[in-house]
């Protein structure tokens, strides 16, 4: 199978939010196109220097079911991880990087807990570095500080509404 450049995906990327048209890229044989999108997210992903990066972080956020099934989706999770935690805070940009996977992490989160707990399980136990523990830990630190929030903020509005 002849995989695309991602030169040429690039403009396709942009123009189409293919996480809300999955089916109809499905019926319409669209397997070797969702195949590439996902492989130039991948890319993209891991590409330090890439303008496209955080496109491909709004995209893995969005559109993480759908592209979880053709790549390695706990690779795409670790390198989210460290873009979270390991982004440069020296440099200010309109587009935020380290905020953006945090919150593309939480999105993964929430829709798949059992998927994410596992890889944070498996990284804290046998990490790649002591870089990388590290910033595992940090992600789990702000899952929980997020879950903590999150169940402080209904207790309250239970409080409130009685």
């Amino acid at each position: 199978m002849r995989v695309r450049s991602c030169r040429k995906i690039q403009p396709f990327i942009c123009e189409v939010r293919l996480s809300k048209l999955y089916k109809l890229f499905i019926l319409t044989n669209g397997f070797s196109v969702i195949m590439d999108i996902s492989k130039s997210i991948s890319l993209y992903l891991h590409d330090e220097n890439s303008t496209y990066r955080v496109l491909a972080i709004d995209l893995c956020s969005r559109g993480f079911h759908v592209w979880q099934h053709y790549v390695d989706a706990m690779e795409i999770l670790r390198c989210l991880f460290d873009i979270a935690t390991n982004s440069k805070k020296d440099s200010i940009s309109l587009q935020n990087m380290g905020s953006q996977a945090r919150l593309a992490v939480l999105s993964i989160a929430s829709n798949h807990m059992p998927f994410v707990m596992n890889t944070l399980c498996l990284d804290v136990l046998s990490p790649l570095t002591m870089e990388h523990r590290r910033s595992v830990l940090q992600v789990l630190a702000f899952l929980i500080k997020k879950v903590k929030k999150k169940n402080y903020l209904r207790i309250w509005a239970e409080y409130t509404l009685e």
